[in-house]
């Protein structure tokens, strides 16, 4: 596996099995995988979408300008990234549920990112692939669907794969 970060070898420890899946299919992918500085692309507590309700969805920027996300102006995901390391977190929830975090314009996957309990906040980490303006036209970059329960949702990007 190739991880840089400012251009020196870095080594990254991964505790989630399926993020250390994810690293292997974006290495076997040829792909390379990049560090970056802990950055705040989404927080819904400080934007125009605020909590995500329950069985709705809100798609999101990663790449390039962010917009009224509630987080930075711009995280330093290039153009041409194909997955980004994420920190995703549910504030406030309203009942027990889950949320998945996919690629806009993706098909809605059948496993969850992140699950929680009532009034629970809680994170996970996650290798989500981005939407691939190859396949469909990309306005956002990811999609956050949410289960049975409304909460607020952080995104936090700590890396990307291109």
């Amino acid at each position: 596996m190739r991880v840089r970060r400012g251009g020196t070898a870095a080594v990254i420890v991964l505790l989630l099995g399926s993020s250390l899946l994810a690293s292997q299919a974006a290495h076997a992918a040829g792909l390379d995988m990049f560090t970056i500085a802990q950055c705040r692309a989404v927080d819904t507590r400080n934007s125009s979408v605020q909590a995500i309700p329950a069985n709705g969805s809100s798609s999101f920027k990663i790449v390039g300008t962010l917009g009224n996300q509630g987080g930075q102006s711009a995280c330093g995901i290039p153009v041409g990234a194909k997955a980004v390391f994420l920190n995703v977190l549910a504030i406030s929830v309203s009942a027990a549920g889950y949320l998945s975090v996919y690629p806009y314009g993706g098909a809605i996957p059948v496993t969850s990112t992140l699950n929680f309990a009532a009034k629970q906040t809680i994170a996970n980490g996650a290798m989500i692939s981005l939407c691939d303006p190859t396949v469909t036209s990309c306005p956002s970059d990811l999609t956050v669907k949410m289960g049975p329960a409304a909460a607020y949702v952080v995104i936090d990007v700590t890396g990307y794969a291109q």
